[in-house]
This record gives C-alpha cells, sequence and structure tokens, in this order.
C-alpha cells in the first residue's frame, strides 16, 4: 500500500479507511483494461447468437471465480477447439 511499518502503526481510522479505498481504487483500475479487452475479444468472436458482455462482467471486484459444472467446462473446451479448428475424436476402450 505503500506506508511503512512506523507510518502505517500511526494511522488514525480515518485515515486507514482512506487508504484501504485508495487501494482498492487503484485495483479497479488495473483490472479496468484488460476486464475491457477481455469483453472486447468476446463480443467480437462470439457471433450473432452470443449474449454480448461488458467490460463490468469481466471484472472480479474481488468476487472469487464461480465454479463450474462438468457440463459448462465440456461445453467451454468444445468452443475453444471449434474457435481454434480442432477436432474431437470418441474415447476409445483404452482411455
Amino acid at each position: 500500500m505503500g506506508v511503512g511499518t512506523e507510518e502505517f502503526r500511526s494511522l488514525t481510522w480515518r485515515q486507514f479507511v482512506a487508504l484501504i479505498d485508495q487501494f482498492k481504487a487503484a485495483r479497479r483500475r488495473a483490472e479496468f483494461y484488460p476486464a475491457q479487452i477481455a469483453a472486447i475479444l468476446v463480443n467480437v468472436n462470439q457471433g450473432e447468437k452470443g449474449k454480448s458482455v461488458t467490460t463490468e462482467d469481466m471484472m472480479l471486484d474481488g468476487k472469487p471465480a464461480q465454479k463450474q459444472t462438468p457440463g459448462q467446462m465440456r461445453m467451454m473446451v468444445e468452443s475453444l477447439n471449434e474457435a481454434f479448428g480442432g477436432t474431437v475424436r470418441p474415447k476409445t476402450q483404452e482411455e
């Protein structure tokens, strides 16, 4: 946070809260541009059927990522596979 140990210990409650608010704002600014690029890439590559996403949709805002179900994971892998021109081969008995 850019504050030394002694300075941190001497902060008042109001100064501490202000410091935390500054830290959160800086983190949000640092996250904004990568989220904006991700939203642009999603919107450009999903086609007409897909729902458009906003920059806000791509930002974590300190929330943990949601767990995916196995079906959602498979759908994502199949989508990426199709996007990169891969083929799906059926599972064999040996696998």
